[in-house]
């Protein structure tokens, strides 16, 4: 189970209104629910699903179903995750992850929690901690996991203009650690053309057999995107991250990744491609809010 992405997706979907909401008027309860299939050059497949409350306060649960297949051998995946948001004051909120997973290969206790502070001048900081399992089947015959520390820097220069900086540190069980940077600066030129310019840094000790870790994976990344208003409740967005001077321990690579985004009222589906040197990637998932 990917903790990480839970948290990143999580951070993804924040915004200011988030900290300031421990008075809020009370209104029904929000859910989620979402399937995703993806296939890579490692022989990887999985097949996720899941199901919960999506609640900007308190207390919320989520539970995962995933299926993996790696080079012939299966391995089905049950998590329950059990995630607290909380403000501290009215520019800081505080949220815990916790859970239970059971595998064909064992159990794994994730855990995470994140810190976000508002700054002044549309200014934001969050840093998270947390130890999570590695989403490959070797990687669980083996009881591998990892602890993932995050550092994220947003800045809203001007209303077209946004600043954006992240770091990761990765400590694997296995002696691996792994460093990634990224840097980024979005502007939006009209309503329906943003174009997003940045810097990344992706490094490894060592790529081990278990799961894909790059090792001096560098270079400029360009991000033209197009929004399309085709309904009221309807839009389509596509963009592509072109890597510029790319390279790894190997040379020069090739890198880049194209997403297909579709939402139709409380619905969205995306489709995606990656491909980073030799490794790469299709990418399929939907998802459906509502309340009850």
């Amino acid at each position: 189970m990917y903790l990480k992405n839970v948290i990143i997706a999580f951070l993804v979907s924040c915004t200011v209104s988030t900290i300031g909401y421990a008075h809020a008027a009370a209104k029904p309860a929000d859910w989620t629910s979402s399937y995703s299939y993806s296939a890579d050059s490692d022989n990887v497949t999985t097949r996720s699903y899941q199901f919960g409350t999506s609640e900007e306060q308190g207390l919320n649960w989520m539970y995962y179903r995933n299926a993996l297949t790696q080079s012939g051998t299966n391995m089905q995946e049950d998590s329950l995750i059990l995630n607290w948001n909380t403000p501290i004051t009215d520019h800081e909120a505080l949220s815990l992850w916790a859970g239970y997973s059971k595998n064909d290969f064992g159990h794994f206790t994730p855990w995470a929690f994140m810190y976000h502070n508002q700054l002044e001048n549309g200014q934001n900081v969050w840093f998270s901690y947390g130890h999570e399992g590695i989403g490959t089947v070797q990687a669980n015959q083996n009881s591998l996991s990892r602890n993932v520390l995050n550092l994220a820097y947003v800045s809203q220069l001007r209303h077209d203009l946004e600043l954006s900086a992240s770091y990761a540190h990765s400590n694997y069980n296995d002696g691996n650690r792994r460093n990634e940077i990224q840097v980024n600066v979005e502007k939006a030129f009209t309503p329906g053309f943003q174009m997003k310019a940045g810097y990344f840094y992706d490094d490894a000790d060592f790529d081990p057999d278990a799961y894909w870790a790059p090792q001096k994976n560098k270079g400029f990344l360009l991000t033209p995107k197009l929004t399309f208003q085709l309904r009221d409740t309807d839009t389509l967005m596509l963009y592509s991250e072109i890597g510029l001077g790319v390279t790894d321990h190997t040379g020069s690579i090739r890198h880049y990744t194209n997403v297909v985004e579709l939402h139709h009222k409380n619905f969205v589906f995306d489709a995606k491609y990656v491909r980073n040197g030799g490794y790469n990637a299709h990418q399929y998932s939907a998802s459906w809010q509502f309340s009850m």
